[in-house]
């Protein structure tokens, strides 16, 4: 997991640069614009996938007790919890 999230991680700063890039120089269309975002958008979904493909791999090893106590450590369980949220996932696109 961690070799594959670095790669897309690198991927994704690399064609943000791009996108900036073309910005700052004025160089950007409609078209680039939308292939840029497009790609990015599309590897934020994978680099998704392979984070939370690696809590299902977690899960699968802990017993009962274990997943009861790291369901807490995540912050699901919680009423006020809002599920569309899968936990505190949506807090890391602010890192």
């Amino acid at each position: 997991m961690k070799s594959e999230a670095r790669r897309l991680g690198r991927t994704i700063l690399e064609k943000e640069r791009r996108l900036d890039n073309l910005f700052a120089k004025n160089q950007v269309d409609a078209t680039a614009m939308r292939t840029l975002t497009v790609a990015i958008g599309q590897m934020q979904g994978e680099l998704r996938a392979v984070h939370l493909k690696a809590h299902i791999q977690v899960r699968a090893l802990l017993n009962d007790h274990q997943i009861i106590l790291y369901d807490q450590l995540r912050g699901y369980g919680s009423d006020k919890q809002d599920r569309t949220q899968h936990g505190k996932h949506s807090k890391h696109t602010k890192h």
